[in-house]
C-alpha cells in the first residue's frame, strides 16, 4: 500500500477505514497488481496445492490476504481484545481439516481469512456488489456482529504506519502460512469439495463465466427455495424477485445469504453463502437445496466444479 500511494494514513482500525482501503484495493486490480512479485501465491493455494487459473487470480488473492490481520485489528479495537484460535470443522461436506478464525469476548468465531479470500474471488467473478466503495465494509458488516457496535474505539491515527519501520516479509515466508497449514486434510467427497468463494446454483454445463445457459425454472426455483425458508425483506421467494439483479435473499436472521447472477438479462446462477450458521445446520440445509436444484436439472456446488464437459473440477 505505502509503495503504490495508498492510503496507509487513515488505517486507523476503524471500520470507516474499509472504504478507503477498499478503493485502493480496486484500482491495484484494475492494473492487474503489476507491484505484486511473479510467482505470488495466496497462502492457502500453497498449503492446499490447487493452482490459481490466472496470474491476477493468484495475484488479486495474494494482494488481500492481508487484511485477514488488518480485520483482526479492527476486531480487537472494537470488542476490547482479539485472538487466532484454531477451530475445527466436522462437516463432511466440506475440507475436514482445522481453520484459523478470530475469536474476540463478543464473538467467538469470525473466518476473516476467508472473508477476504471470498472478496478477492467476487471480484474476479465481475460481482457488482464488490465492484463499489463500500463493498469491502459492507460485508464485513454482514459477517459480523461490528454494526451493533454502540462504542466506538478511541483512534489513534494510522495502525500501518509503523510498520513501514520493521523488515518486510517475502512472498515466500512461511509467517505468512496459517497455522491451519499443518492440520491434516481430508476430502470426504470429491463431488462435495469446498471453494474458497460461494457456493452456487447452475446449469450443470454453466461455463466458468457463469454467464449461461440461462436457468429456465425460475418459478419452480423460486417456490422451492420458499419452501426451505428462504427469504426476501421477510416475505416468501417469488420469480419476479429472483429475475432481478441485486437482490439479496437470506435463511433465518442472516444464517445464509443467496443472491442472484445475470449475464445480460437472464438469470445463469444463484450464489449461496453461509454467513452465522452451524456446521450441521448448515450441512442440512445443503441437502435440501442440492435435492431441490438437483430435480430442475441444476447443479449445487463450490465454483470449481463447472466449467467442463462432464462437470468435474476445472482444478
Amino acid at each position: 500500500m505505502h509503495e503504490t500511494g495508498g492510503p496507509v494514513s487513515q488505517m486507523d482500525a476503524s471500520l470507516q477505514s474499509l472504504i478507503p482501503l477498499w478503493d485502493w484495493y480496486l484500482e491495484r486490480f484494475y492494473v492487474g497488481f503489476p507491484e505484486v512479485a511473479e510467482g505470488a501465491l495466496p497462502s492457502k493455494a500453497r498449503t492446499l496445492g490447487w493452482t490459481p487459473s490466472s496470474p491476477l487470480e493468484a495475484r488479486a488473492g495474494f494482494a488481500l490476504e492481508p487484511f485477514s490481520h488488518y480485520l483482526f485489528e479492527i476486531l480487537k479495537a472494537y470488542d476490547g481484545s482479539a485472538e487466532w484460535v484454531i477451530s475445527p470443522i466436522e462437516d463432511p461436506r466440506v475440507l475436514e481439516f482445522q481453520t484459523t478464525v478470530v475469536a474476540t469476548p463478543l464473538q467467538t468465531s469470525i473466518a476473516a481469512e476467508d472473508i477476504a479470500q471470498n472478496l478477492a474471488n467476487n471480484l474476479l467473478a465481475g460481482r457488482k456488489n464488490v465492484m463499489v466503495s463500500e463493498g469491502l465494509l459492507n460485508r464485513v458488516l454482514r459477517t459480523t456482529a461490528l454494526g451493533d457496535r454502540k462504542q466506538h474505539p478511541h483512534l489513534s491515527g494510522s495502525i500501518l504506519s509503523p510498520l513501514l519501520e520493521e523488515p518486510r516479509i517475502s512472498w515466500s515466508s512461511d509467517i505468512r502460512i496459517p497455522p491451519a497449514a499443518d492440520a491434516p486434510i481430508r476430502f470426504a467427497s470429491a463431488s462435495k469439495l469446498a471453494g474458497g468463494g460461494d457456493f452456487l446454483v447452475a446449469s450443470p454445463r454453466s461455463s466458468m463465466e457463469f454467464d449461461g445457459p440461462p436457468i429456465n425454472n425460475v418459478a419452480a426455483l423460486a417456490r422451492g427455495l420458499s419452501d426451505l425458508g428462504v427469504r426476501h425483506n421477510g416475505d416468501p421467494v417469488t420469480e419476479t424477485v429472483l429475475s432481478t439483479p441485486r437482490t439479496q435473499l437470506f435463511v433465518g436472521d442472516r444464517q445464509i445469504l443467496m443472491q442472484p447472477h445475470f449475464a445480460a438479462s437472464d438469470l445463469t446462477s444463484l450464489s449461496v453463502q453461509p454467513i452465522a450458521i452451524s456446521a450441521s445446520d448448515w450441512a442440512r440445509f445443503c441437502d435440501r437445496l442440492d435435492a431441490l436444484v438437483s430435480g430442475l436439472g441444476l447443479k449445487f456446488g463450490p465454483p470449481e466444479h463447472f466449467g467442463s464437459a462432464d462437470g468435474s473440477p476445472s482444478r
